[in-house]
């Protein structure tokens, strides 16, 4: 778990219980399919090469950053850098959660400065996607 993300530290003890119940459900659902989920705390640019060679990984998904923000951009970059970079070679696959469609969708088909905000407002842009 990368803490400075989505302020974590500072989030309320019923968000944080609700995290984890989240992935104390999703290691039971891959335990029963024969996987598990690990749990990593630190920074992943630091903490993921580690674990790619002690566990020789050669390929990897993650949920990546739709907020731009600055810390999560630099943080992606980093990582995709240094799953390129010498031995590691690490293929990676980004995919998004946080949205029905990826955020630069919906601002490359709005063709406007300003994205709707209402959702009255986003029907006749889902229409076009």
């Amino acid at each position: 778990l990368d803490g400075d993300s989505y302020n974590l530290r500072h989030c309320t003890p019923l968000r944080a219980n609700f995290l984890v119940e989240c992935l104390q459900d999703l290691d039971h659902r891959l335990r029963a399919r024969g996987s598990r989920l690990f749990v990593v705390s630190g920074d992943p640019v630091k903490k993921l090469p580690q674990l790619w060679k002690e566990w020789d990984i050669d390929f990897m998904t993650y949920d990546g950053d739709e907020t731009l923000e600055c810390y999560a951009t630099k943080r992606d970059e980093s990582i995709e850098n240094l799953a390129k970079e010498g031995k590691a070679n690490i293929e990676l696959i980004s995919t998004g959660s946080e949205t029905l469609h990826p955020l630069h969708t919906y601002v490359s088909t709005s063709g406007k400065k300003k994205l709707p905000i209402s959702m009255r407002s986003f029907e006749p842009l889902f229409e076009r996607i």
